[in-house]
């Protein structure tokens, strides 16, 4: 795979040094994902940088189990529902009103 090819590991049935590959991809990634977040204040992207962030450790973790792959899919969905929420009142809210004029119809 790909750390036999980088030489992070001799062989497949070596010892898979997932602390260290977390902390240096994994935790770097979800306290950036964490921040953005917290300066955007919208209320949908917590959820998508937790879909990343699990996707990332699912990846890192090498877990192949399907079971795992309904977590990052909750999160895209509350992703998703959130900012369908968050924009339907904003758009109806931009769009001004047609303006009235006085006077007589037609």
């Amino acid at each position: 795979g790909l750390l036999i090819r980088a030489h992070v590991i001799a062989d497949r049935d070596g010892t898979y040094p997932l602390a260290l590959i977390a902390l240096l991809t994994w935790l770097p990634l979800t306290g950036w994902l964490l921040v953005q977040a917290w300066r955007a204040r919208e209320p949908w992207l917590p959820a998508i940088g937790f879909t990343i962030s699990i996707l990332v450790l699912l990846f890192i973790g090498r877990t192949f189990n399907n079971y795992y792959l309904v977590w990052p899919l909750t999160g895209a969905v509350i992703a998703a529902a959130t900012a369908i929420g968050a924009v339907s009142p904003s758009a109806s809210a931009s769009s001004p009103a047609p303006a009235r004029t006085a006077g007589p119809g037609p």
